[in-house]
C-alpha cells in the first residue's frame, strides 16, 4: 500500500521546489490541465536528475549511494517519463524543447554550495523512497498514468501495489453502511450527489480519464430476503426501468462481491452534444445487497465514437474484476 507522503526536513526543499502553476485549474481545458501536469512531471524528474548529478560529483563518497537511488527511481518512472516527453513534444513542437531548455537553465543556475554531505545524504534516501511511490500528488498519479504498461494493461498498476483506498466511513456526512473500495493510485475520488445516492466518483486519469466508478448506495425500509435477493438480481429486474436510449448488451449472474451474491449488467446509450457531436457510453453495472442495502458499482467509459469505447472496455475489463473483488462491506465484519 503506497504510504501517505510525510513533509522531510527544509532543507530538502533545496532539491523539491517545483513549478507554480496557475491555478484557476478550471477555466483550462482537460488538454491544458493535462498538459500542465506533465510539464511538472518532468520539471519535477529534471530537477531531482540534475541535483543527484551535483551530490555525486561534490561528494565523491555518495557517488555509489547516488548511482543506486538514481537506478531504482529510473527502473520504476523512467519509462513514464520518455512518455510525456514524447507526448508533450507532440503535442507543443518547438514551444516544449523551449521549455526544456529553459528548466535546464534555471536548474543548473540553483547555487547548492550551502548543502552539507548529511543534507545530501538526506535527499538521496528521499530519492529511495520516491522509487517506491513516495511522491507527492500530482506527480505520483501523472508518472503512473503515462506508464506505457499501465496504459496497455490498466489492471497492472492495482497488482503492482499502486492503490489508494476509500472508506464510506470517512465521509463527513454519515453513510449508514460502511463500504471500502480500492481503486488505481492515478484515479481520483470525487464527491458525489447524495440526491441521488451517489455517494463517491472514482474518475481515471486523475480526474481526466474516459472511465468513471460510482459507488452507489440505496436503503430500503427493510432488510432484503435471500428470494428476493435472488428475484432483483435476475435480467429481467436489472433491466426493468431502464432509462430510455439505454440498450441491453449483457448479463452475468452467479457473482460475488465480498461473499454476497451479486450480478452485473452492461448497457450502452449515446448522447447528441450541443455541437452536434455525439458521446458514447458503456456502462457495466455491479449490483449486490446486504441487509436493507443496494449497493451499485457503476463503471462507465466516454469516448468519441462506439469503437473507442468499445476498445477502452476490452482494456479495462481486467481491472475492473480486481477492484469489485477487492471490495469490503465493512458492515458485515463488525468494522
Amino acid at each position: 500500500m503506497i504510504m501517505k507522503i510525510n513533509l522531510h526536513l527544509i532543507v530538502l526543499a533545496f532539491f523539491t521546489n517545483l513549478l507554480v502553476f496557475n491555478a484557476d485549474a478550471q477555466s483550462k481545458t482537460v488538454i491544458n490541465e493535462e498538459n500542465e501536469r506533465m510539464i511538472l512531471a518532468y520539471s519535477f524528474y529534471l530537477k531531482q536528475k540534475m541535483s543527484l548529478e551535483f551530490v555525486a560529483g561534490r561528494f565523491p563518497n555518495l557517488k555509489d549511494y547516488v548511482e543506486s537511488a538514481m537506478n531504482d527511481w529510473n527502473r520504476e518512472f523512467i519509462p513514464s517519463v520518455k512518455s510525456i516527453d514524447s507526448v508533450l513534444t507532440a503535442e507543443l513542437n518547438d514551444e516544449w524543447h523551449k521549455n526544456k531548455d529553459a528548466l535546464y537553465e534555471k536548474y543548473i543556475r540553483i547555487d547548492y554550495s550551502g548543502i552539507s554531505e548529511q543534507q545530501a545524504r538526506q535527499f538521496v534516501d528521499e530519492v529511495n523512497d520516491r522509487s517506491y511511490g513516495h511522491i507527492q500528488s500530482p506527480i505520483l498519479e501523472t508518472l503512473l498514468m503515462w506508464n506505457p504498461e499501465y496504459r496497455q494493461f490498466p489492471e497492472k498498476e492495482f497488482t503492482e501495489g499502486y492503490v489508494s483506498d476509500y472508506s464510506t466511513q470517512n465521509e463527513r456526512d454519515p453513510v449508514p453502511l460502511k463500504v471500502k473500495v480500492i481503486y488505481p493510485k492515478s484515479w481520483k475520488a470525487d464527491p458525489g450527489n447524495r440526491k441521488i445516492n451517489v455517494i463517491r466518483n472514482f474518475i481515471s486519469g486523475y480526474g481526466l480519464g474516459p472511465v468513471t466508478l460510482s459507488l452507489i448506495i440505496e436503503k430500503s425500509k427493510s432488510s432484503f430476503t435471500s428470494d428476493r435477493i435472488a428475484q432483483l438480481l435476475s435480467r429481467e429486474a436489472l433491466q426493468k426501468g431502464l432509462t430510455p436510449g439505454y440498450y441491453f448488451l449483457n448479463y452475468q449472474s452467479d457473482l460475488v462481491i465480498d461473499n454476497c451474491n451479486a450480478a452485473s449488467i452492461l448497457l450502452s446509450n449515446e448522447k447528441n452534444e450541443a455541437d452536434s457531436k455525439k458521446t458514447y457510453f458503456i456502462i457495466q453495472k455491479y449490483v449486490t445487497y446486504y441487509r436493507s442495502f443496494k449497493i451499485s458499482l457503476n463503471f462507465t467509459i466516454s469516448a468519441a465514437n462506439q469503437e473507442e469505447a468499445d476498445n477502452v472496455f476490452k482494456q479495462y475489463q481486467k481491472l475492473f474484476k480486481r477492484i469489485i473483488n477487492n471490495v469490503v462491506i465493512l458492515s458485515q465484519w463488525g468494522q
